[in-house]
């Protein structure tokens, strides 16, 4: 076909064929220097139908001031058309005998080009790039925000609303008090109202993986699992390592947890915090690394390296010698104290009072961690 009622069309632009073989395209008018007519053959231009034998094209819209783009959609029957001349998209019903019926406004804006996603999202293409609108007709604009107490993810904020406009998706970030953020990203349960599209926020764990793996385990929807996720496998393997007594056996039941949760990503990880971590080793020995490979001395909501630090300037207790059957009368001389760092003498109650200071400032870490650091709730209880 190339004509309609005896006159060639203007300049088929697109097409789109129906599950049923029947062809559906718009013609408008666009001159180009190899036409051999240099004027509009058909006095409109309009949608057409094609049979699906090609025998019958039949004119179907000639209202459009200038079609271009075209989609449908053949499982809700419904076909789109933009008319870019008027800057806008209609929706169209489609008939049993393929006629289109119905036809409404679906957005303020013409395309050239479009297509469609299996969610009913429309995609359009203009001088603003690409621009995707849901199946209500309304252009799609996520909300992304992070806590005020993190003003690094204001830059973050900037790439990814770059990445979006890529994909034609429009992103409102702006910055939320942290309080409120909490009660915006959990759901009924523990009285949050779970309004919000994707939020960015600074995470860490203890040295044991276990309370983080826990927030993505189904049992926590509506309480700590913020992003509602839900994988039966994921369940099955948390509850296993948990139980597991062998180092090894937990540690692969843990690596499958991890390759889930990168797989299904419940969380998209931007990137690792570098963390600059110094300590005292003139005033201080008995450093543990938490975890013992590749950890550090210092950690966030870990106690127990702690709780082993030791005066550095403290002797070394040497190995204790059996007293001879027959010791020398009178009484053995004390030991000498050893001497302090600032010359004076190290006694019990010096080494006493740093071991209280040293508490005393873990916990005053620990409290200040809470209040900065999200951890949403109490951490999944270990089975003995």
């Amino acid at each position: 076909f190339g004509k309609f009622e005896e006159k060639k069309l203007n300049g088929p632009n697109d097409v789109w064929i129906d599950s049923n073989s029947t062809m559906y395209f718009t013609d408008p008018y666009y001159q180009r220097e190899w036409w051999e007519h240099k004027s509009k053959p058909q006095s409109k231009q309009a949608v057409y139908r094609v049979d699906r034998d090609g025998a019958n094209i039949t004119r179907v819209d000639d209202t459009l001031v200038q079609p271009n783009g075209i989609i449908g959609d053949s499982k809700r029957r419904l076909l789109f058309v933009a008319d870019i001349g008027a800057s806008k998209t209609y929706q169209y019903t489609i008939a049993k005998d393929g006629t289109l019926v119905d036809r409404k406004l679906f957005c303020e804006s013409g395309s050239d080009g479009m297509t469609i996603d299996e969610q009913g999202n429309l995609y359009l293409t203009g001088k603003k790039g690409v621009m995707v609108y849901d199946k209500e007709g309304k252009e799609i604009v996520l909300r992304l925000t992070w806590p005020d107490s993190e003003e690094e993810m204001a830059t973050n904020a900037q790439f990814i609303q770059g990445w979006f406009k890529e994909l034609g998706i429009g992103v409102d970030a702006y910055v939320t008090e942290e309080g409120k953020l909490l009660s915006d990203l959990v759901g009924p349960g523990l009285e949050g109202t779970a309004n919000w599209d994707f939020y960015m926020w600074g995470w860490v764990g203890d040295p044991d993986p276990m309370s983080l793996l826990s927030f993505f385990t189904s049992f926590q929807i509506d309480n700590l699992n913020d992003s509602f996720y839900a994988n039966a496998r994921y369940d099955e393997l948390f509850g296993l390592q948990q139980k597991a007594t062998d180092a090894k056996q937990r540690f692969e039941y843990i690596k499958e947890l991890q390759e889930i949760f990168y797989r299904d990503a419940p969380y998209h990880v931007l990137y690792y915090d570098n963390v600059l971590d110094a300590y005292r080793t003139d005033k201080f020995a008995g450093w543990v690394n938490q975890p013992p490979v590749g950890g550090t001395p210092i950690f966030g909501y870990g106690y127990v390296g702690y709780m082993n630090l030791v005066d550095a300037a403290a002797p070394t207790p040497a190995p204790s010698v059996e007293a001879p059957t027959n010791a020398p009368s009178g009484s053995a001389a004390a030991p000498t104290p050893a001497p302090s760092r600032d010359g004076g003498t190290a006694t019990g109650s010096d080494s006493t009072m740093l071991i209280l200071l040293v508490i005393a400032l873990v916990a005053l870490v620990i409290v200040v961690a809470l209040l900065l650091v999200r951890r949403r709730g109490t951490a999944a209880q270990e089975d003995e």
